[in-house]
């Protein structure tokens, strides 16, 4: 390693900003020059959006559920209220000016392209602490270079992505940049906050935060003296903001016992994790055998663990979803779920997903080897890598994070490659000036020749594109004809049914959401089983619509999986004397008001 150079924050976030601007040129190319896209095309964010709406009709900050969703209503949401400041900020500035629908609209535009800046931000800082001898001008570059062509990252951030995924990988950003090349108090403390913001927003990460202070810890059983700093910023950063942070985005009442998000459990550990950090970077490091320092760290990490599934015995298992149709019609039927074979077999190129970083990982330990880096510096990265390679392989909502950590993984190898070429700074801008000309010409070649594969399929809110209302059957006057019936309970899709919440009135409840398990069972059984039984079962729920589309995947899905089913026979078109048809939908589909 050569000497180490000071991080050039100004240079850092002009870099930041020209790589958020570029990539925010692509994204209004696909709104602007192509056919209108849908920005209502993601489950997720028009369930966030719902939540920004009832926050801002005056529904209480610490009362996260929506009023619209759910077979009775009132579903609790684990979606921390840290995500609605962004989008509602927008609408509360527009709103005065060009109406709810149009500063909606923009809201969802502009919130996931705003923070590509700190996303890249993270990114330019966390890859520099691996490579503290190049020029910040250099690693920005890089970063540049690579990042911007990295799809299913970049996806996150796509107008319409105003879920919370990408805040997570900000998030994550921040707190392995921490962990990367010469560890100390300030960058535990820096760590320390990304941590805790990741943990506010949701629990995405948390099997590469694992994994990344399991290599924190073996290495303090090495060198107990050499973390003692970082562990000490790491112990005061997490239980300082716990602190400040639990009161103002825990949900009341407090006595709720959600595992899955940031409620009293998760804050109470996180406290116990701050403490042990301290003590590990105190007291325990001063013992003098490693299976001492191991029985002390591992029994009073241990002792946190224990006291919470004793205190909070529901966080034993925080998500029970083994309920045989939920796995075969739900979690089985949801793209983000794929495992690997699954993504090969539909597209044999999405395995560079993988290729990427199994190369960055091996390219690390050869100038391990040459002594060009130290173990130590890359050790939290490559044990993140590892688990992102197999949590990737079994989901595929674990590809973006795995794509962040083969960003940050391959700068060092392409700054590898420019120190051996001895290419010059303006070298490497002209570089990096050619790759964003190419990325910018090659969407536009794209669109102009009308390639849908360089567009996301998204609607803004007020005239939805063919694509993805085709596919719901809401083409032409359908949508509007589904809005003018008087409001109700609505049974469609998953997909539809976070989209008919959005756009309409309605109170609908069949979405690919957890907490809204029970729900999501019941409705499954509802439409799996013979219409008699079907019928018998509307005494337990009585929604008024069931909305039938014959193009949706999901229905047919559980047609097949079920043929004399009710959803079988409504997809055939044989409609039992207790549905009466109310609107017809585009594509042959039909709304059913439920008679008693």
């Amino acid at each position: 390693m050569g000497s180490t150079l000071r991080f050039d924050m100004r240079t850092a976030l002009w870099l930041a900003t020209i790589a958020a601007i570029v990539s925010g040129i692509v994204d209004v190319m696909h709104l602007f020059l192509m056919p209108p896209i849908e920005l209502a095309s993601d489950p997720d964010s028009n369930l966030r959006l719902q939540q920004v709406r009832d926050w801002m009709a005056g529904q209480s900050w610490f009362d996260v559920r929506l009023a619209r969703f759910g077979l009775e209503g009132y579903t609790p949401m684990h979606w921390t209220r840290l995500a609605d400041l962004l989008p509602a900020a927008f609408i509360v500035t527009f709103k005065p000016f060009v109406g709810q629908a149009n500063a909606e609209t923009i809201a969802v535009i502009v919130t996931p392209l705003l923070l590509r800046l700190p996303l890249f931000l993270a990114c330019i800082w966390a890859a520099r602490r691996l490579v503290p001898e190049a020029s910040t001008k250099v690693v920005g570059l890089s970063v540049l270079i690579v990042g911007l062509h990295l799809g299913i990252l970049n996806s996150q951030f796509t107008p319409g992505r105003i879920d919370h995924h990408n805040l997570q990988l900000v998030a994550f950003a921040v707190f392995i940049g921490g962990f990367l090349g010469e560890r100390t108090f300030r960058s535990g403390l820096i760590s320390a906050a990304g941590l805790i913001a990741g943990l506010v927003v949701g629990l995405d990460a948390l099997p590469h935060v694992a994994a990344t202070i399991l290599a924190i810890g073996i290495l303090w059983l090495i060198d107990p003296q050499r973390e003692k700093a970082f562990l000490t910023g790491m112990g005061i950063g997490t239980l300082a903001l716990t602190t400040i942070l639990g009161p103002i985005f825990i949900p009341q009442p407090w006595t709720t016992t959600w595992c899955d998000s940031w409620t009293v459990p998760l804050a109470a550990i996180m406290l116990g994790f701050g403490g042990v950090a301290l003590l590990i970077a105190g007291p325990f490091g001063k013992l003098d055998q490693i299976w001492k320092r191991f029985a002390a760290a591992g029994l009073s990490g241990g002792s946190v663990l224990a006291a919470m599934f004793w205190t909070f015995p529901s966080c034993r298992n925080p998500l029970p979803l083994q309920d045989p149709l939920i796995l075969k019609y739900w979690m089985g039927s949801i793209g983000e779920n794929a495992n690997a074979l699954q993504m090969l077999a539909e597209s044999p190129s999405v395995a560079t997903e993988w290729i990427l970083p199994l190369v960055a990982a091996i390219f690390f330990l050869y100038l391990v080897k040459l002594k060009r880096f130290e173990s130590t510096a890359i050790a939290p990265l490559l044990s993140a890598l590892a688990i992102g390679l197999v949590f990737g392989g079994l989901y595929f909502r674990g590809l973006p994070m795995l794509n962040l950590l083969t960003l940050l993984a391959l700068i060092p190898l392409i700054i590898y490659f420019f120190e051996t070429q001895k290419t010059s700074d303006t070298r490497i801008a002209i570089y990096a000036g050619i790759s964003m000309f190419y990325l910018v010409g090659s969407v536009a070649v794209g669109i102009f020749q009308g390639n849908s594969k360089t567009s996301t399929n998204v609607v803004t809110n007020g005239a939805p594109s063919s694509t993805l209302v085709e596919t719901y059957c809401l083409k032409g006057e359908a949508l509007t004809r589904v809005q003018a019936l008087p409001a109700g309970s609505m049974i469609a899709a998953f997909g539809p049914s976070e989209y008919l919440l959005r756009m309409s009135h309605h109170t609908t409840s069949f979405a690919g959401y957890h907490r809204a398990k029970d729900d999501v069972l019941w409705t499954i059984r509802w439409l799996t089983s013979t219409p008699e039984k079907a019928r018998a079962m509307l005494k337990e729920h009585r929604p008024k619509y069931l909305n039938i589309c014959p193009l949706t995947r999901h229905y047919k899905i559980m047609a097949a999986g079920e043929p004399n089913s009710l959803i079988a026979q409504l997809m055939k078109g044989k409609v039992p004397d207790w549905l009466k048809p109310v609107v017809s939908l585009s594509g042959g589909g039909e709304v059913y008001e439920i008679q008693p």
